[in-house]
């Protein structure tokens, strides 16, 4: 047409717009009346969201923008052109007044004034309930790795056993909670390289795969006990053992001491002035044989005590032991009357 120099006359031009206004104004107010229907429905669903849910409701300004996108979509308009969350921003906050925007980073956030303090409590809480879930990630990480490190005790102590006794994953964390997480605060400090090691493998030491219920005494696997437990037992009972023998001597020679006083061989805890009973009977083992050695003939005899209400009987007497024994002694002899058996012998004659 250009080539041909056509041009429009005046009138018809005149009359071809005119024909065409009415058009365009009927798609325009269709366009909008949807825009506004999408927009009313974003409305009834912030309210509702603050009516029917339990949690604060937070509102996205990126999601809300998504949602009314979509929807625009679903009534067959074209939105090519990205609607303009700012835009949409405005329009939310002057339909809702107690809505308030509170931009965190990229992200703006809608949400009401009254709930404000209450969503801060919220995260508050949540953040919470995070940490808990990650000690409970990081002890199952840990536990995995002590529960699959083995180290069995061969007579020695090798260079680098107790490096070697515990996981590197316990290790670190363990380094970590006494130096804090950051490298600058990692220490090659001698004295808090073995600090790490002594609680890794403390810890490791009574560690068990699962726990009993209810259960008073912890079980020590012997393929996951570490050098310093074997150590320490060992250091303490070659240090100890010849006071605890002392000590030993000691209470068996004040229990004789009493016994001779008395006169009387019995259990210490057994109280004076008190009904009581015995009962006796043999010890018969292997009978049938003919030598002393694989055979054996005794008597038992058990003591029972019947204290009352009224009588609950009297301790018997107990002499402390010397504080002051320091080296082991011979125990002393028990009563004569007890060790002494006379003879009995049996009439050849009727008397």
């Amino acid at each position: 047409m250009i080539s041909q120099e056509a041009i429009y006359y005046v009138k018809c031009l005149t009359h071809l717009y005119n024909r065409a206004r009415p058009l365009k104004i009927s798609d325009e107010s269709s366009d909008n009346r949807i825009h506004g229907i999408v927009f009313a429905e974003l409305l009834m669903y912030i309210e509702e969201s603050r009516i029917d849910s339990d949690v604060i409701p937070i509102f996205k300004l990126a999601d809300l923008t998504r949602m009314y996108t979509s929807r625009m979509e679903q009534f067959g308009l074209e939105t090519s052109a990205r609607v303009h969350s700012t835009d949409l921003q405005n329009r939310i906050l002057a339909a809702i007044p107690d809505l308030q925007a509170h931009k965190q980073g990229r992200d703006v956030l809608l949400l009401y004034n009254d709930d404000v303090g209450a969503a801060i409590k919220q995260a508050t809480r949540t953040n919470y309930d995070d940490e808990a879930i990650l000690l409970s990630k990081a002890a199952q990480i840990v536990r995995k790795d002590m529960m699959a490190m083995q180290y069995i005790f061969n007579g020695t102590f090798k260079t680098g056993c107790q490096q070697n006794s515990v996981p590197q994953s316990w290790k670190t964390l363990v380094g970590m909670i006494l130096g804090g997480p950051n490298i600058k605060m990692q220490s090659s400090n001698s004295i808090e390289a073995q600090t790490t090691l002594t609680i890794s493998q403390l810890l490791q030491f009574n560690s068990s795969i699962r726990r009993r219920k209810d259960s008073s005494t912890v079980f020590h696997s012997t393929e996951r006990e570490p050098p310093l437990p074997i150590y320490l037992g060992l250091l303490l009972h070659a240090e100890t053992r010849k006071r605890i023998m002392n000590l030993s001597t000691a209470l068996g020679n004040s229990i004789c001491e009493a016994f001779n006083i008395e006169n009387v061989v019995c259990p210490a805890k057994l109280r004076s002035g008190v009904f009581t009973t015995a009962a006796v009977d043999n010890i018969d083992h292997n009978p049938s044989s003919t030598t002393t050695k694989g055979s054996l003939h005794g008597t038992a005899i058990s003591l029972f005590q019947h204290p009352v209400p009224g009588n609950v009987g009297v301790e018997r007497l107990t002499i402390p032991i010397d504080s002051t024994v320091s080296k082991r002694e011979n125990l002393k002899p028990l009563p004569k009357a007890y060790t002494i058996v006379p003879p009995v012998v049996l009439p050849t004659e009727p008397a």
